[in-house]
């Protein structure tokens, strides 16, 4: 992204999403990247804001970062799981084409959609990873975050305290099947590539972990469950 680096002081540089940059310092801040950083900055800002709550407790960052490099990997799992049926189903191209689309036209988008699918493999270098492998870690995974929850009392990952552990974790839990107030308003084209129903039906104590996570905790659906 060209003009993101020129942007980020970084020109030539090969950098993607998520990104933050600081405006109205009195100098030059450096971007802040990725989305465990980006986290820590906002909570730095906000830590004299009313009614705040520390996303990252002291003492807790060590765990906390394992459970975003576990997250990291599934959301790589699913990412290219996504991707291939993108690659090779017209229905899902159909499926992935933008909104304002009419139906009648979307098979005119296809080229569109594959060209942009491709963007999203190379930037992540999908091409090298073989689904296999990552298969093992992700079972593997899902079981030790299974485990993890049992031990610390299934309500959240780092003892009784909601941390950016279970936020990353819900986040990425969506791969194996969106949270339902999300997944009703996919088409079924778009539920079924959404969805991995062999992991969804393995772990379903995660997905309901998960949905309590968002319940509780994520402002609009908290809103909507009060």
């Amino acid at each position: 992204m060209p003009a993101l680096s020129a942007k980020a002081g970084l020109p030539g540089s090969e950098i993607t999403v998520p990104l933050l940059l600081e405006t109205g310092a009195t100098q030059a801040a450096p971007p802040v990247m990725d989305s465990l950083e980006i986290a820590r900055f906002a909570e730095k800002w906000a830590e004299n804001q009313a009614g705040f709550a520390a996303l990252f407790p002291s003492g807790l960052l060590p765990e906390i970062k394992h459970y975003n490099l576990l997250s990291e990997t599934l959301i790589s799992r699913f990412r290219l799981s996504l991707c291939h049926s993108v690659m090779e189903s017209t229905e899902a191209q159909d499926a992935m084409a933008p909104s304002f689309v009419p139906g009648i036209l979307r098979p005119l988008a296809r080229p569109l959609v594959k060209q942009a699918t491709r963007y999203i493999m190379d930037e992540f270098e999908l091409h090298k990873k073989r689904p296999r492998d990552l298969d093992m870690l992700i079972l593997q995974a899902l079981v030790g975050l299974r485990s993890a929850l049992e031990k610390a009392g299934g309500q959240y990952l780092l003892g009784n305290q909601f941390t950016y552990a279970d936020v990353t974790t819900a986040v990425a839990l969506g791969g194996l099947r969106p949270y339902a107030p999300v997944w009703e308003k996919l088409t079924p084209i778009q539920q079924k590539i959404f969805t991995d129903p062999k992991l969804a039906a393995q772990f379903p104590e995660l997905l309901e972990w998960r949905d309590r996570i968002y319940s509780l905790h994520n402002p609009k659906y908290a809103s909507e469950r009060s």
